[in-house]
């Protein structure tokens, strides 16, 4: 590894693992932070003017560093499809088995216990910004492994 490291072209390394967002992008932190929903330790935001699906990963990242905040789901409409993307740091829940939950009958989604993704292909028929975040609110409780005190962000 040392060898590689010594070859390697660090400006390539570097592009690879930022995330590069653009000025443009900006709106979408304004957005969320106007428009955040939250309750005690978890949050939620829907870009309804659509969102670029690769953004929504760097969007949950973001919201995820708030200390109050241990869990995430951000969610975008563009077009007729909704993606939503998740974030977790705690192991009491797991974002595969919540987005499982939240989307169920409605749309597919999947991950692991820290990071998931969901669609839903008919927003029309489907999709409700109100519904969804009483679907999460449920989801949450519903695959509760069991409650763990505050973390120490």
């Amino acid at each position: 590894y040392e060898e590689l490291f010594a070859i390697a072209v660090m400006e390539f390394v570097h592009s690879i693992l930022r995330n590069f967002i653009k000025l443009s992008d900006l709106q979408y932190y304004d957005y969320g932070i106007e428009h955040l929903r939250h309750g005690p330790d978890y949050s939620y935001c829907h870009y309804p003017q659509g969102c670029d699906p690769n953004l929504l990963g760097v969007l949950g990242d973001f919201f995820l560093a708030l200390r109050e905040i241990d869990f995430v789901v951000v969610s975008a409409q563009n077009d007729n499809v909704v993606h939503f993307t998740l974030r977790n740091e705690v192991r009491h829940w797991n974002a595969s088995k919540v987005i499982k939950e939240m989307l169920q009958g409605i749309g597919t989604g999947g991950g692991h216990i820290f990071t998931a993704g969901g669609i839903v292909f008919d927003a029309a028929s489907y999709f409700d910004e109100e519904d969804m975040y009483k679907r999460f609110q449920e989801a949450l409780v519903r695959t509760l492994v069991e409650p763990k005190g505050r973390k120490n962000k």
